[in-house]
């Protein structure tokens, strides 16, 4: 708090307890006088009213000290007045005394009054001026402990203050730099203009920041952020400066070496992009030149050179050849396009496996001993060079890659590295073009190889689909006119054995009953076969037929489909497909007979044909033939690519499936795909009789209409066939 406040505060207290001293001291006053007038007798009036006036003063001031003056003074004079009796009249000395008394008490109180403000302002003083220098001392305190260095100057650079951080940063102790120049510290490392502009800031009475390089006591320099503040006297003159300086030298050179690695990463990542976009272009090459061209160009480019060439290794004479390159005459390259490995710069890398260098070949050892090498090397402007192995990731070489510079030079680490990747990148590439080439060599051979071969094989095969047709034409007669034969075998055997009615029975009647057996099962072989050829060689027409209607009449014409014997449901009253009548007449019927004729013994055969219609999956449907199953989606039907003659029925999106479901014997699982195989079977010919065409027939037919045939079977408790064919709509 200011001193004024304090006196006010404390004057303030002061005149209210003089005051309320002055009223209170009077009564006392009064009071007393009273009583030692009744008990002693007369006693001058003034005597007891006067501490009044003088503590009123001391506590309150002039204020109260006045007031009690008066107070005093006119109770003073009524026991004046009293003692004389009435009517009194003062006599002269007792005026006197009055005045006396009021101007004494009145002096008094004045001057009492000035005395006890002054004394408050005194106290007062005294108490600011030491919570100051507690201030002070606590400031000096942590000025001392700051972690920043601090330093005070007059307006001319005299150094007035320091503290110990100072000492610390710098080496000099405040005793060796008080009086002495801030430029004591100066390390010669900014120029003039630097410190006029940071003069010029700071008389200007503006801060100034920055950083500087200064000099320490034992001659080491560091960086220190510094900011000077101005510090302006009573007239407005800059008389002191303020310097704060915290040590950054540390962290200028962490942010250096991370300047450094992040120049190092961009440069690498700058190489590295290249040799991505040097890549891309290696895929785009279609050929070995084209692709040489672009490595001599690229290594050329990374290291700043001036010229450079490619040399391949000759893998039947061991020698490396000039291959591609850029800015040399013809001696020089006829030259160079020998070399083996162990002969000068290129030589060593492809016998080292290794990069070479070489700054000056007018001093290099494998230059020297090689004098036409030199000679020519020098008459082509080259000074210096870097030979790089190209090997492959088999660890194959390939050749050289080289990089002529016209002045002594050596490339930076980085540059070696990217020219390093860059020729391992390449070598594989030109092993890949290498190889490529040799392959289309071999690709050409082949297709030539292939073209005499086809041709060869297409003339065979003309040969032998003539020779096929004329042994289906001769197959086929020969099955049709063994059927004449047969019927005779029949008939004969038949009329024989009606001759030798009566006979008495012997071994001959049992003869003609095996003649007559055997020739109706081959006719059945050479109707079945016939039939099945049928299929295989004709065309099949495929329209819209309704399948329920092609099922009733087979029924009606065929007496085994009938009852009583058998009992056949069909699930559905009209069902539209694409196929082939005839064909498709011929599938029922061989899985309506089977049907019929693989029951148990005493078993009445009971079959159920239903049908759905499924969504088909578009796809082909050519390739291996694979089993379905119920929930499986069937794929659209389309033209096969091994039978030409199949019709196109690729516009259909439905496929329609018919079940035949009968209470035979099953067939076991193992046997579901066999039993669609050419002559095969089940049983024998003396359980149940048969020739081994009839699925195999249906499942032919089938794929010749675009469908499939499968079933689910399980001994002993009947089967489940179903075929499928494109549906024909409603």
């Amino acid at each position: 708090m200011k001193p004024d406040a304090l006196h006010s505060a404390g004057s303030r207290f002061g005149r209210a307890a003089g005051y309320a001293v002055a009223v209170a001291g009077t009564a006392a006053a009064a009071l007393l006088c009273w009583m030692i007038g009744k008990t002693v007798g007369e006693l001058p009036p003034f005597i007891p009213f006067y501490p009044v006036p003088i503590l009123s003063a001391a506590i309150g001031g002039t204020g109260p000290g006045l007031l009690a003056t008066v107070l005093t003074g006119f109770v003073a004079s009524c026991f004046l007045r009293e003692s004389r009796g009435p009517p009194a009249i003062a006599s002269a000395g007792d005026a006197v005394g009055l005045c006396v008394f009021i101007a004494v008490n009145g002096a008094f109180s004045i001057v009492g009054g000035r005395l006890r403000t002054a004394h408050q302002r005194v106290k007062a003083l005294n108490a600011q001026f030491q919570r100051s220098e507690e201030q002070l001392r606590l400031q000096t305190a942590a000025l001392q402990s700051a972690a920043n260095a601090i330093v005070i100057t007059d307006g001319n650079g005299a150094i007035e203050w320091t503290n110990r951080a100072f000492t610390e940063l710098t080496g000099y102790t405040a005793a060796e730099v008080l009086g002495q120049s801030a430029r004591l510290l100066k390390s010669g490392k900014q120029g003039g203009a630097f410190y006029k502009q940071m003069w010029d800031t700071i008389l200007a009475g503006r801060v100034w920041h920055g950083k500087v390089v200064n000099k320490r006591k034992d001659g080491s320099l560091y960086t220190e952020e510094m900011t000077i503040t101005p510090l302006a006297g009573a007239q407005g003159a800059i008389t002191r400066f303020i310097a704060i300086k915290q040590d950054v030298t540390e962290r200028e050179q962490l942010d250096e070496a991370l300047r450094e690695s992040e120049q190092r990463l961009a440069a690498d990542l700058a190489g590295m992009r290249l040799l991505h976009e040097i890549s891309a272009h290696f895929v785009s090459q279609e050929n070995l030149h084209g692709l040489l061209e672009t490595i001599v160009d690229a290594a050329i480019s990374i290291t700043g050179a001036a010229k450079g060439h490619i040399q391949l290794l000759h893998a039947a004479t061991g020698e490396l050849g000039i291959t591609t390159h850029r800015g040399y005459d013809r001696a020089f390259i006829e030259y160079f396009s020998h070399i083996h490995p162990g002969t000068v710069a290129c030589g060593t890398a492809a016998q080292t496996r290794q990069c070479v260098v070489v700054e000056d070949v007018a001093r290099s050892p494998l230059f020297l001993a090689e004098p036409r090498a030199l000679d020519l090397v020098l008459t082509a402007g080259v000074r210096a060079m870097v030979c790089t192995p190209l090997l492959a990731h088999t660890g194959q070489l390939v050749g050289v890659l080289s990089a002529h510079f016209t002045a002594p030079h050596r490339p930076s680490d980085r540059k070696l590295r990217l020219l390093d990747l860059l020729a391992r990148q390449a070598a594989d590439f030109v092993e890949r073009a290498q190889a490529e080439d040799a392959l289309r060599e071999a690709r050409d051979q082949l297709a030539r190889a292939n073209a005499e071969l086809e041709e060869k094989v297409q003339q065979r095969t003309a040969k032998l689909q003539e020779a096929m047709a004329d042994l289906e034409g001769f197959s086929y007669s020969i099955t049709h006119d063994m059927r004449a034969p047969l019927r005779a075998m029949h008939a004969f055997a038949t009329l024989a054995e009606e001759d030798c009615t009566g006979c008495p029975r012997s071994r001959g009647h049992d003869y003609f009953r095996r003649i007559k057996t055997a020739s109706d099962r081959l006719d059945h072989l050479i109707q079945d076969a016939l039939d099945y050829s049928k299929i295989v060689r004709g065309e099949l027409p495929l329209i819209p037929l309704d399948a329920a209607k092609l099922l009733r009449g087979m029924i009606e014409s065929y007496p085994n489909l009938q009852p009583p014997g058998t009992e056949i449901e069909i699930g559905f009253d009209r069902l539209l497909l694409l196929g082939n009548e005839s064909a498709l007449t011929q599938i029922f019927s061989n899985l309506l007979g089977n049907a019929v004729k693989f029951v148990a013994p005493g078993v009445k055969p009971s079959i159920r044909v239903s049908a759905q219609q499924i969504p088909c999956v578009q796809g082909d449907t050519g390739g291996e033939r694979r089993a379905s199953t119920d929930a499986e989606a069937p794929p659209c039907a389309t033209r096969s690519a091994s039978d030409p003659r199949t019709p196109d029925t690729r516009q259909s999106s439905l496929v329609v499936r018919i079940w035949i479901e009968d209470n035979g014997i099953g067939i076991p699982a193992e046997a579901h795909e066999r039993i669609f195989g050419m002559f095969e079977r089940m049983h024998r010919a003396s359980e149940y009789p048969g020739t081994g065409i009839g699925l195999a027939l249906v499942r032919k037919a089938l794929e010749r209409m675009g469908g499939r045939a499968g079933l689910k079977s399980e001994p002993g408790r009947g089967s489940r066939f179903w075929i499928e064919l494109p549906g024909a709509g409603a």
